[in-house]
């Protein structure tokens, strides 16, 4: 059986993609080459566009409304697995 959508990479973005799509009825397929080399143990799920020196613009605006959706997200995540995330929204100090 042929999948609807094929999402490549099975890192935090990835199966977040795949998930809210198969939540919508698709059938998704994920490939992934090797999970301990994902980008989501390099960064640990930071969501920072004012450290990350963003210039303000369509791509900032982006980042922080993808940042204000994050505690929804997690939340919908332990609703739907019965575990934590350990999503803590703890704040960023960052010397200029």
């Amino acid at each position: 059986m042929a999948a609807d959508v094929l999402v490549i990479g099975g890192g935090a973005i990835g199966l977040a993609i795949a998930l809210e799509l198969r939540l919508r009825g698709a059938s998704v397929t994920v490939l992934s080459r090797d999970f301990a080399q994902a980008a989501s143990h390099a960064a640990a799920g930071m969501l920072a566009p004012q450290a990350e020196k963003i210039p303000p613009g369509a791509m900032r605006e982006l980042c922080l409304l993808s940042r204000s959706l994050y505690s929804d997200w997690t939340q919908k995540l332990e609703a739907l697995t019965g575990l934590p995330t350990g999503y803590w929204a703890c704040g960023i100090l960052a010397p200029l």
